[in-house]
């Protein structure tokens, strides 16, 4: 949302809270969290290929060489962007 738009749902404009919900998850989505199935993993991080999937962890030590790795990767992808010359 723009911060131009006038609207009481423009939390950019406004401080605190939208008079009501901004988003509802789906069914489907109620449903795969109740039927989640059983893990030891307690850590998530971004996987560095940014395919939008995540590396799940069950200890701490494991989260970080993850969280390690996605954080190199997103420093080489802003170096990167960095040195591009401006069109």
């Amino acid at each position: 949302m723009s911060t131009w738009i006038i609207s009481p749902y423009n939390t950019y404009r406004n401080s605190g809270f939208p008079p009501g919900p901004i988003c509802t998850a789906s069914a489907s989505t109620i449903d795969a969290v109740l039927n989640a199935p059983e893990t030891n993993y307690i850590f998530f991080v971004a996987r560095p290929d940014f395919s939008g999937y995540s590396n799940f962890a069950e200890t701490y030590q494991q989260h970080l060489i993850y969280a390690k790795a996605y954080q190199k990767a997103l420093d080489s992808l802003f170096l990167s962007k960095q040195n591009k010359p401006a069109q």
